[in-house]
This record gives structure tokens, sequence and C-alpha cells, in this order.
């Protein structure tokens, strides 16, 4: 073999020649110090950055092993022996790809959740998630370890299949019997961790998933009229200071058509003065790709903000939706209403109290319906409630069979007034 075609192949060993024997091609059988070797090499001679004379000559024999090893190869696959076959032979026996450990499916659940809490994982829009968000997967981790359960088989990439989510929605239909939106709320949670894991290559998966629908239906809500609001603003809670806060919130909402993580920018500082002299509300909303809303400002609005000297109470949505009904009950609004779910696949139609169905989201529905009620544009109303288009806006809009005829009953009421006075 001419010179052109040897390969010469660094180890980053260096020995002195006096201790070297060239025919043999290792370290001299003699006494000597210890040798020096780079840092390119240190891993694969006992993790020392020197070495005995038994430790280079044994590195070498698996350096020739290797070689040899390739070369056999090549014949058996009749491949070329070239340098540059030899090199990659080498280097792969130097500086081998070490696997990562496998993630296991809770393991990443549990990384998803706790980058989500620590802000390394962002949301859609660069948003750092929220307490809410992030409780929300811890309450879609624990539902997933009841389902293993229930199917007696251990969850991991490898059984995510389409067959497992249809199981996974009978488990929350039949075995839960959780209502339609409740079962959509679990499915978003586990198709949003399913997607992070796929980007992450940690396993492929079929179309399925991105053809996977989230279930929903329309529920059955409802809206304080304007009589009922009277009734909640006049009632007298001077002794019990929790229930007058959550009241004020409410009313503030219903004032405003804000959304309850909007209503802490209800403040002087937002307040606004149009050319024409009247005053409003700008807020820049918290929730991602939302319309800034903005409302005309009404005297309740500014009497609440006095009381408080212009800095609203704040309180947890979770602990706002209890005490908001149970303020309700205590003020009397307590009439029958209908309900319906499909819960485990039928339809499950109910008669509850009205207190029972009120939330933070009534207090928007209320807004809308009762401004629709007073003949205002939708447009405009949508420009307080920030809806970016009518079909999500007319979904806020409330009127049970009462009201809408109480709506008919007095547009067709002035439709009649103007055709008498156009005759007189």
């Amino acid at each position: 073999m001419g010179k052109e075609n040897r390969l010469f192949y660094p180890t980053g060993i260096k020995v002195h020649p006096k201790f070297w024997d060239s025919k043999m091609d290792k370290v001299k059988n003699v006494a000597m110090p210890e040798m020096t070797i780079d840092n390119k090499h240190v891993h694969e001679i006992a993790g020392y950055q020197q070495a005995t004379r038994d430790n280079v000559n044994l590195y070498f024999s698996y350096l020739r092993t290797v070689v040899d090893e390739a070369l056999s190869s090549a014949i058996v696959k009749r491949t070329p022996v070239t340098k540059e076959y030899l090199e990659n032979a080498l280097d792969a026996y130097n500086n081998p790809v070490v696997q990562p450990s496998r993630v296991s499916f809770f393991q990443f659940v549990d990384a998803f959740i706790n980058d989500l809490e620590s802000g390394k994982r962002m949301l859609d829009g660069n948003k750092i998630a929220d307490p809410k968000t992030v409780q929300r997967y811890k309450t879609a981790k624990n539902n997933l370890l009841e389902f293993q359960v229930n199917q007696k088989v251990m969850l991991d990439f490898g059984n995510w299949t389409e067959e497992m989510w249809n199981d996974y929605i009978a488990f929350l239909t039949f075995v839960k019997k959780f209502k339609i939106n409740n079962i959509g709320f679990y499915q978003k949670q586990v198709k949003v961790i399913l997607k992070a894991a796929r980007k992450a290559k940690l396993y492929t998966i079929g179309e399925w998933l991105d053809n996977a629908k989230i279930l929903a239906e329309s529920p059955v809500d409802v809206y304080l009229n304007k009589k009922e609001l009277a009734i909640l603003e006049n009632y007298d809670l001077s002794n019990n200071e929790r229930l007058e806060r959550v009241r004020d919130l409410f009313l503030i909402g219903c004032n405003t058509g804000f959304r309850i993580s909007d209503w802490k920018q209800v403040k002087k500082e937002n307040i606004k003065k149009t050319a024409s002299g009247n005053l409003y509300i700008e807020v820049v909303p918290e929730k991602s790709n939302a319309t800034p809303p903005s409302c005309h400002l009404q005297n309740i609005v500014v009497r609440i903000l006095d009381k408080y000297n212009g800095v609203l109470p704040t309180i947890s949505e979770q602990k706002f939706n209890q005490y908001i009904k149970e303020l309700c009950e205590l003020v009397g609004i307590d009439e029958l209403v209908t309900t319906k779910h499909i819960i485990a696949g039928r339809v499950t139609i109910e008669l509850v109290n009205k207190y029972t169905q009120v939330s933070s989201h009534t207090a928007r529905r209320s807004y809308a319906t009762n401004m629709y009620l007073d003949g205002l544009p939708t447009y405009l109303i949508m420009k307080a409630t920030g809806h970016g288009t009518e079909k999500n806006f007319i979904k806020y809009l409330k009127l049970d069979n009462s009201g809408a005829v109480d709506a008919m009953a007095d547009h067709i009421s002035r439709s009649e007034k103007a055709l008498l006075s156009q005759k007189s």
C-alpha cells in the first residue's frame, strides 16, 4: 500500500520515541513515566488524562480490532475500503453516539407541567401560563391516571392510538359521566400534550390526532335581567363584607361587559373622554388574541370605584363562582330554569334553581343581553364585550322565551306608535 493510501489517525496519545516499539506498534515493556493524553480520547482510556503502558497498549489493541471488524464487514457487504470508511469506523468507536434515555408518557406530562409552571414552556403568543392554566393540566394528569387504572394498561406513547383516544372518550362519558363540555376540556389537554410530545420527536403518530375533534355543546346559560340586577344592587349586605365585595364585582361585569380577568383593569387611570365629552373605559385584555374592549362609563361603575378608592377588590374565579351562587340564592334569584346536557350519551333535561347557574360569565352575558334588549346595535355592544365576530357574540345573547316575547312586544309597540305618529 502506497503512502498516499495510508490512513493516519490521531489518537491524542503522546509517547517518547525511546519508549516506543515501532516493530510491534506498542509501548515497550520497560519502566517508564506515565504518558500524557489530550482531552480528545480521555474517556476511552479509563477516564484519565495520564495513562500507563498497559492502558495505552490495550487501547491500541481495541483500535486494531475495530479496523479488523470494519474490513470484515466491508468484504461481506462488498463495500469499497477507503480511508474515509476506516476513519468513520474509528470515529464511531472513539465518539459513540449516546442514545438519550427513553422518556415515559407521564414523565413527559410532569415535565410539560413543570415547564409551564416555571415559564420555560410558553403558551401561544409567548404568554406565560397562569396558575389556573397549570392547574388544568394537573387535573388532566390525575384524570389520565384514573383512566390508566380503569383500563388496566400502562399509558405510553406507543399505545396512544386513535382506538385509545376513543377509549378515553368512552371513559369520560360512561365511567366519569361528565357533561360534553367537560369531556372536551379533558380532550383538549391530552391533545395539546400529545402534540407537544410529537413535536419533541418522542414518538410518531398518524393523522388521526390532527383530525380528532374536541366535543362541545351549547349550554342553556342564564342572564340576570334589569329587575334582578336592581334587587342585587339594593340588597343590604352591610353585615356580610365577603358577599358585598362579590356583589360589587359582579355589578362591574354586568355594567361593562368585560371578562372577569379584565375587571381589575377597571380603574380611574383607564377612564378616558371622547371629543364630545363622554367618559368610557378601555382595557387591554389578558386573553390572547382578544379584541381590546371599551364601554361607556356608567354611574354605577363610578360609585363602586369610589367606594373602593379606585382599586377594586380581587378574588379567584373559583371562589367568585362559588360565592355568587350563594349571593343570588340569598337575595331570592331562585326561579326554576330548564337545563339540558348530554350525560353518559343521553340527553338530560332538568329544572334547577336559577342561582345554581350563575357564574362570572353570567355578568358578561347579562350586559350583552340587556343592552340588546334596550335596542343598542350589536356592533356597539361588541365593542364592550370584545367579540371579534357577530357569530361568537350571538352566543352571549341569552334571551329566554319570556324575554324574547317582551322584546317582540316592545318592538311591535314602538313600530305601531311610529306608524300612528306618521298618520297624525
